[in-house]
């Protein structure tokens, strides 16, 4: 595999987590993804699996045949856990098989690469799956109210994010809503939940919450008579001129243009 020109970094430098027995192998992806990402390595699935529920990446790429927990093992623990569900899996591995590969997909493997591989196309499927999520994301985000099921997520994990939506929804207009109360009508812990959260959609639970009520807000302006105050109250903003700026700040207009 000779080394070519690694592509400019990403703006955010996403984190992701190599796993591969091969310390060679390992430290040349290492290397070649570091000016991107933030990069942690591990050597079988079973260090894998708890670096992931610790450290959260936005990506693993795993080889599939190595010792103590093979690739599919890891991919399949990771799908069947709560907590890494929603993380995407590329498989790297030399065996070629159309079995294997069906393996791989059935159990959620988001790419499948196999070895040798050109490491440019790597660096691609890479790049190209983390701009995929964060469009999803944005797409999360942007429903207010539970919908047809998304693309990309687990059963567990819709469901979590349709519980979400609906605890915000049912509390939109509420001002003294709070986190706190969120993650406890879900029955989870403030650092899962927010774990969770942020890796389905890319904001914290603040954020998310100050999203659903713009979101709610933009739509209320296009498509009813309220004023700006009314609106502001009605999506939980006790200050209108608090309102209007954050409303400027996402959509780039003030809400009183809104419907004009």
């Amino acid at each position: 595999m000779p080394a070519t020109e690694a592509t400019p970094p990403l703006p955010d430098h996403k984190k992701v987590l190599i796993v591969e027995d091969n310390a060679d192998l390992r430290r040349f992806i290492r290397q070649r993804l570091e000016p991107r990402y933030r990069v942690e390595e591990a050597e079988d699935g079973r260090q894998a699996l708890e670096k992931a529920r610790t450290w959260q990446p936005d990506l693993i790429l795993t080889d599939v045949m190595m010792p103590v927990m093979d690739g599919i093992e890891l991919l399949r623990a990771l799908k069947e856990d709560f907590d890494t569900s929603h993380l995407p899996v590329v498989l790297l591995t030399s065996r070629a098989s159309v079995e294997s590969r069906i393996q791989g997909l059935r159990y959620g493997a988001d790419a499948y690469l196999t070895k040798p591989f050109n490491i440019q196309q790597l660096e691609a499927q890479l790049d190209n799956l983390m701009r995929q999520r964060d469009h999803l994301r944005q797409c999360y985000t942007q429903q207010p109210a539970p919908a047809m099921p998304q693309p990309g997520l687990t059963e567990r994990d819709q469901q979590f994010l349709d519980q979400v939506r609906a605890i915000v929804a049912q509390h939109l207009s509420d001002p003294d809503f709070k986190i706190a109360d969120l993650y406890s009508e879900l029955a989870m812990g403030r650092s899962k939940f927010f774990d969770k959260l942020k890796g389905l959609t890319g904001l914290s639970p603040i954020d998310f919450v100050k999203e659903s009520r713009l979101e709610k807000a933009r739509q209320l302006l296009e498509t009813t008579n309220h004023n700006v105050t009314e609106t502001a109250y009605l999506t939980g903003f006790s200050d209108s001129g608090y309102f209007s700026k954050c409303y400027k700040e996402r959509f780039g207009v003030n809400p009183s243009q809104v419907g004009k």
